[in-house]
């Protein structure tokens, strides 16, 4: 956990400020039970009523200067926090990113999405409330004790002999909790590793008839999380019950001096209800405390799980040298190279030897699992040979920085993947600085090759050369559509929190364009906060919580796909915040999704804006013309396109349109 609190540098003055403040609410609260004694002996038992109005306003400020102060601590605890956290785990994706194809085997997908979600989210829940409680609950909770003895030491003996208990208590339970609660993290992982396999997998379980089997073997993974999770929840819940009965033993204890103590003209009635009252503030305090350890011990588990990925090291070091120009060795050779995976019972490539020369194209031939993607991967070093040496133009690939290697080499793997964005950002990813002529020039190769491309999905500018067929959407009509409807909700003030896309793709572009336009032109439509979401759920979740945090007012959320629409939705709901028709926060999101028009149907959305519906119809008419020899009846098909109302769509909508 000391590790990871150097990403808590930056934000140290609000690490600062929100216990100060916190400590400041703390010392208003103590002062109460002291003026409510002198209420009592003072003002009611001679009859001043100016001086108990006067007390009861001196109650009153130190009530507005105890919410002041937590709403500022409050402010400043969510800045650090989030802000923290945002910085570690952006270390810890770079990290993985760093690692070799052994670390990333041996530490599992799962684990690692679980260590960059669930993990992370607890350890950022863990340091705000750290932040803001961790000091004030032991301030209030000794302060308390030594107001109690300020008033009668005996009848405090009592507050001395309860609070050791119950921290005692309260400590016992969180050490044994901390690697319970590791346990349930990492049966997490299990949950979570076999539900990608399975999706990942799900055309070779259905193959092979195994839904049954996977189903049960899923079954007993939920049920091992379940009991882990139930065991250390029956643990943590003792802490409650536990210190309500130690503080109201205590509490019995007082009164029971306290009034012995009042018959005997020690102190006074206002001094006993002060008394009873520090106890009280004693009580809700450790309930307070309790809770908190409870979430600092998982926050403890879960920075552990983070910092042991942060510790591995990456077995793969980069070389020093560059990649020669020009060499008369071979372009690429293997010299007696064998392979073994880590754990692995025998090797899966032994004694490899051959060269490459320039222009030479060399097939490799094999049965599943013989070695042919592993002897692949070796080349750019995704592995590192476990005898013998790779070179590349005569030079060891362990000798060689590892971009200038990588950079040098293409590859196209078995599994190919199409990241999110449009097809112009996956092109790139050979070249970065790629302009638009060289991608055409890629497109024209590839025609050139006998490859016959079909664009859809997105309107582009492009010579009709160079496709048969395009099946597209406007998505600049799209985005002016749902302005329009916007208007027409006649608000006297638009507070907008715009989240955006993907920067750059032709969606984003579209649909941020009008709104711009909207926010532009009248003085009534405010941009609250316009961020990209890269169409994440849970980054627009954290988005619309940083404007929660910060206190700002907005009444629409104009998310341009569902999926970020979804995770806005998530944030408004775990704040209690309303949304849909006729509540506080106007829903609007893209695509039509079967689930979000649902959302519109019950009322919880406002709008949903279509988005090429139903293409894989028209592709698939297109690609059996084209199988049988015949030009397609239209080059160019812009999509028909609707906006859906949350006040007039039907059921049948829903049935007909949702994708």
């Amino acid at each position: 956990m000391k590790k990871l609190l150097v990403y808590l540098r930056p934000y140290r003055l609000q690490a600062i400020l929100a216990p100060c403040f916190k400590l400041l609410e703390a010392a208003f609260e103590l002062l109460v039970p002291l003026i409510m004694a002198d209420i009592i002996d003072i003002g009611i038992s001679s009859g001043d009523t100016a001086y108990i109005l006067k007390k009861c306003l001196v109650l009153v400020g130190l009530g507005l200067c105890g919410f002041a102060s937590a709403t500022c601590a409050q402010y400043f605890s969510a800045k650090a926090a989030t802000g923290a956290t945002g910085r570690l785990r952006h270390a810890l994706f770079a990290h993985i990113q760093s690692l070799s194809y052994a670390e990333l085997d041996r530490l599992g997908t799962a684990t690692l999405v679980t260590r960059m979600t669930s993990d992370m989210n607890q350890v950022q829940t863990g340091l705000n409330l750290t932040l803001r409680l961790l000091l004030r609950s032991p301030i209030v909770v000794f302060g308390a004790m030594i107001m109690a003895f300020t008033i009668d030491v005996k009848s405090a003996l009592i507050f001395a002999v309860a609070i050791p208990v119950l921290f005692a208590v309260v400590f016992a339970i969180m050490l044994s909790c901390i690697p319970l609660y590791r346990r349930v993290q990492t049966r997490l992982d299990g949950v979570t590793g076999a539900a990608q396999e399975n999706l990942s997998g799900v055309r070779v379980i259905r193959a092979f008839t195994r839904e049954q089997t996977e189903t049960e073997s899923f079954a007993e993974k939920t049920g091992n999380l379940f009991s882990a999770q139930q065991f250390v929840g029956k643990l943590s819940a003792l802490l409650n019950p536990l210190t309500y009965v130690i503080i109201n033993l205590a509490i019995v204890a007082i009164l029971r001096v306290g009034g012995v103590r009042v018959n005997e003209g020690v102190i006074t009635q206002g001094q006993l209800i002060a008394l009873y009252n520090y106890m009280s503030q004693i009580l809700v305090e450790l309930i307070k405390f309790a809770n908190l350890i409870l979430n600092i011990t998982k926050s403890v588990a879960c920075a552990g799980r983070i910092s042991q990925v942060l510790d591995t090291k990456s077995s793969m070091v980069s070389g020093a040298d560059a990649l020669p120009d020009s060499a008369e060795a071979p372009e690429l050779e293997f010299r007696h190279v064998s392979f073994r995976y880590p754990q692995a019972g025998a090797d899966a490539l032994t004694d490899i030897s051959f060269c490459a020369a320039p222009g030479e194209t060399i097939g490799v031939i094999g049965g599943t699992g013989s070695g042919k993607s592993t002897l692949a991967n070796l080349i750019p070093r995704f592995y590192d040979a476990t005898a013998g040496c790779v070179l590349v133009r005569g030079e060891d690939v362990k000798s060689l920085r590892l971009q200038a290697l990588r950079t040098r080499i293409g590859i196209v793997p078995q599994k190919a993947l199409l990241f999110s964005g449009t097809i112009r950002d996956n092109l790139r990813w050979g070249n970065a600085q790629a302009g638009d002529e060289d991608l055409w020039q890629a497109l024209q190769d590839a025609q050139a090759a006998g490859i016959q491309v079909i664009l859809f999905d997105r309107t582009i500018d492009a010579d009709e050369s160079l496709y048969v067929a395009s099946i597209v959407s406007d998505m600049a009509k799209e985005g002016q559509t749902a302005v329009d409807w916007l208007a027409s909700q006649n608000l006297e003030t638009y507070n907008i929190i715009h989240i955006q896309g993907v920067m750059g793709s032709a969606a984003q572009i579209g649909r941020t364009g009008a709104l711009d336009e909207q926010v532009a032109a009248n003085d009534n439509w405010n941009m609250v906060t316009q961020q990209t979401a890269e169409w994440n759920a849970e980054t627009a979740q954290q988005i619309v919580q940083s404007v929660i945090d910060s206190g700002k007012e907005f009444n629409v959320i104009y998310a341009e796909n569902d999926d970020m629409a979804k995770g806005a939705v998530a944030a408004l709901d775990k704040a209690n915040i309303s949304h849909g028709v006729g509540k506080d926060v106007i829903v609007m999101g893209f695509d039509c999704n079967k689930w979000a028009l649902e959302e519109l149907l019950a009322g919880n959305w406002n709008y949903d804006g279509q988005c090429n519906p139903f293409q894989a119809s028209y592709i698939d008419a297109i690609i059996k013309d084209l199988e049988n020899g015949k030009t397609p009846a239209e080059k160019t098909i812009i999509m028909d396109e609707k906006g859906f109302d949350a006040s007039t769509i039907t059921q049948e909508d829903v049935d007909n349109y949702g994708i």
